[in-house]
């Protein structure tokens, strides 16, 4: 399934977005990136994890997001130009940091080689700050 979703995202991506965005429903590849999400995480965490994880990611990045549209900290002066948003940030953003946001972190478990169980007790400190930059 992760696959699969994989290859939709990217063929959305290469050029079906161009054919197909008045038809298709807004943020349609922000949700392919969170179906990905849902599909991938849950063979590797349990479900209350994951919605733990989509629920403090989109926390923090929507309020980074809204003080960087209203105090310019910490990613300079912007505006959303859309009406589909959570205070002054899109949905789409949102759903944006959650996806890519997982995506870093499991390439960074795999580039440490922490695919075990009995390895994740190493580099701990290091996952989340390799997986940030």
């Amino acid at each position: 399934m992760s696959g699969a979703l994989v290859i939709a995202y990217a063929a959305w991506d290469l050029g079906l977005k161009r054919l197909l965005a008045p038809y298709a429903p807004p943020f349609t590849g922000q949700l392919l990136i969170i179906a990905f999400l849902v599909s991938h995480a849950l063979g590797y965490y349990s479900g209350r994890t994951v919605a733990f994880y989509i629920f403090v990611s989109a926390l923090v990045s929507n309020v980074f997001e809204n003080t960087s549209v209203l105090y310019g900290f910490p990613f300079g002066y912007y505006v959303h130009n859309t009406r589909l948003k959570l205070f002054n940030v899109p949905y789409g953003a949102t759903l944006a940091y959650v996806g890519l946001g997982y995506v870093s972190w499991m390439v960074t478990q795999a580039l440490l080689r922490r695919t075990s169980y009995r390895s994740w007790s190493r580099l701990v400190y290091v996952a989340p700050l390799m997986a940030a930059f």
